[in-house]
């Protein structure tokens, strides 16, 4: 599961009916681009190389900074944080 979760019906109503314009690629690519994801991706950086929970305004700025998650993995990896913890 890519969100760590099941879809609600709703939810499942609409990709379905996206499929067909969007196909098997399009609705993928969608999940991984969304900002739910990324939270998801990011809130795991904060603990695997920060040893910590994210904070609310870190978080919010990283998911909307509009850089691929490679970037802010290498971010978080090159921090002062990251070199104090490890």
């Amino acid at each position: 599961m890519l969100l760590n979760r099941s879809a609600t019906a709703p939810e499942e109503s609409d990709w379905l009916s996206l499929l067909p314009t969007l196909g098997r690629t399009g609705v993928a690519l969608s999940f991984l681009e969304s900002n739910e994801f990324r939270t998801g991706m990011i809130s795991a950086f904060y603990g695997n190389f920060l040893l910590r929970p994210p904070d609310a305004l870190g978080l919010a700025a990283w998911v909307a900074s509009g850089q691929s998650l490679d970037q802010i993995r290498q971010g978080f990896e090159m921090s002062d944080e990251f070199f104090t913890n490890g």
